[in-house]
C-alpha cells in the first residue's frame, strides 16, 4: 500500500477488529482440507489474528502488514513471526526468508492502491507459495465492497479469478464448509507458472 494510504489503517480502523472465533474456524477448515501440517503465510495480516490461531494449532506461520498493525499486535508471543512489509511493493520472499505451503491474502488486496500493486502482490504470492493461495476479497455485487471506504480495488469476481489464474494458480472449487466461502478464491499452484 502506498504511503499516502497508511494513515487510514490506524487505531480507529482496528478498534473493533478483536479476535473472534472466526480466525480459529478458518484455520480448522483450511487444515482439514490441506492437512494438519500445512504451513501458512498471511499477507496483510492486520494485528495477527490468523497467525495467532495458526500458532495455537502449532503450525509454522508468519504474517506481514504495514507498520501500525504489526507494532500494535496484542500477540506478543508471536511478535517474531510478524513482519512489517508493503505487499504491493516489497520482495516478500526476502521479507519471510522462506516459502510456505499456503499463502493467504484475506481481506487485503482490495485495500491496495492500484491494480499494479495487486498484480505485484499476486506475483509475490506465487513465489512465496509451495502449493496454495487463498484470497478473500469483496467483488462487485458484494455488499461489503462499498461498506469500507478503504476499499480501492473494485472489480468483478471474474476479474479476480483471472488475476489469480494468470500468475500461475489453477482455481479450485471452494468447499462450502469454509467460512465465508462465497467470497473466497483458492488457487493451487501449477508448475507451468504464468499464463501467456
Amino acid at each position: 500500500m502506498n504511503g499516502e494510504n497508511n494513515s487510514q489503517f490506524d487505531e480507529n480502523y482496528f478498534k473493533n477488529r478483536g479476535l473472534e472465533h472466526r480466525f480459529f474456524n478458518d484455520l480448522n477448515a483450511w487444515m482439514n482440507v490441506f492437512g494438519e501440517d500445512t504451513t501458512f503465510c498471511f499477507l496483510g495480516c492486520g494485528l495477527g489474528h490468523h497467525c495467532f490461531a495458526a500458532d495455537y494449532y502449532e503450525t509454522d506461520t508468519a504474517g506481514c502488514d504495514l507498520e501500525y498493525p504489526i507494532k500494535n499486535s496484542p500477540y506478543k508471543e508471536i511478535e517474531d513471526k510478524l513482519f512489517i512489509a508493503d505487499i504491493g511493493k516489497d520482495d516478500l520472499l526476502k521479507v519471510f526468508g522462506k516459502k510456505y505451503d499456503c499463502v493467504v491474502a484475506y481481506d487485503v488486496l482490495e485495500h491496495l492502491s492500484t491494480v499494479k500493486d495487486v498484480e505485484y502482490a499476486l506475483n509475490e504470492s506465487y513465489k512465496l507459495s509451495n502449493k496454495y493461495l487463498i484470497v478473500s476479497v469483496p467483488w462487485i455485487g458484494n455488499n461489503n465492497l462499498d461498506a469500507d471506504p478503504t476499499h480501492k480495488i473494485k472489480k468483478s469476481k471474474q476479474w479476480w479469478y483471472y488475476k489469480v489464474n494468470n500468475v500461475g494458480f489453477d482455481i479450485m472449487k471452494v468447499p462450502e464448509h469454509f467460512p465465508f466461502y462465497q467470497q473466497l478464491i483458492i488457487g493451487i499452484k501449477n508448475e507451468q507458472g504464468k499464463m501467456e
